[in-house]
């Protein structure tokens, strides 16, 4: 399971073509964008890969060196990808083969990413973080395997001429005050037998609210749900 601490791993170097077997995965956010639930789905699919959730790169610089040491990949919200330490990344880069990336929210400030020092190196790869879960793990083992991502739709135009991102807050605004109710608690990591217990709900009741909450948002699963309530009320 992922942990919000620093976990201790091996140290084998990763081959650039084949996901290490033991490999460790930093998201960075102070504003806990990466939820709970979205870093359980990551483990799920990327069984050789630990996660672990920090504030900022000082955090990452102050870990143990057995740590760092498996560290592979480190993904920045926007905030924290725009003050990144170009030095101490780099840093990192060269003791660790650490990978940076952006999981970014809004295209035209990760646009605008690509224009200042950190791209691309260290910073090689930005994708949007509501790409869908298949998409996701896609993408992270990828960069895992010490390949760059970067979104076409930042390739596609300059910075200024990138649309921004459908308004989340009026699709959510179509859920009913109860199925809101469920989709904060989805979102804060919950599973189905603990929503219930918590609204008092029988969990066929609960299910029947996440099959709504997915249809109406227009998404996959319960996990791309949460990542649009996390982007809406945790920017």
């Amino acid at each position: 399971m992922y942990s919000d601490k620093v976990i201790l791993s091996g140290s084998d170097a990763p081959d650039a073509h084949a996901l290490p077997f033991v490999a460790s995965l930093g998201f960075v956010s102070r504003r806990h964008v990466f939820s709970d639930c979205l870093c359980r789905a990551t483990e799920a699919e990327l069984r050789e890969v630990h996660v672990s959730k920090l504030n900022d790169i000082q955090d990452v610089m102050a870990a143990r060196p057995e740590w760092r040491d498996n560290l592979r990949l480190i993904v920045l919200d926007e905030t924290a990808a725009e003050t990144l330490d170009v030095v101490q990344a780099r840093w990192l880069t060269r003791h660790s083969g650490a990978q940076f990336a952006c999981a970014y929210s809004t295209p035209a400030r990760a646009a605008r990413l690509m224009g200042n020092p950190a791209y691309p190196d260290p910073l090689g790869s930005l994708f949007p973080l509501d790409m869908g879960i298949d998409g996701w793990v896609s993408v992270l083992k990828l960069c895992l395997t010490g390949h760059h991502y970067v979104s076409p739709e930042l390739l596609a135009r300059p910075a200024e001429e990138v649309p921004q991102e459908p308004d989340h807050a009026e699709r959510l605004a179509c859920l009913t005050p109860r199925e809101s109710e469920v989709l904060t608690l989805v979102a804060d990591g919950c599973q189905n037998k603990e929503i219930a217990a918590r609204l008092e709900l029988s969990e066929n009741t609960v299910k029947l609210h996440l099959r709504n909450i997915i249809s109406k948002l227009g998404v996959h699963n319960r996990t791309e749900a949460a990542m649009i309530h996390a982007q809406t009320f945790q920017q």
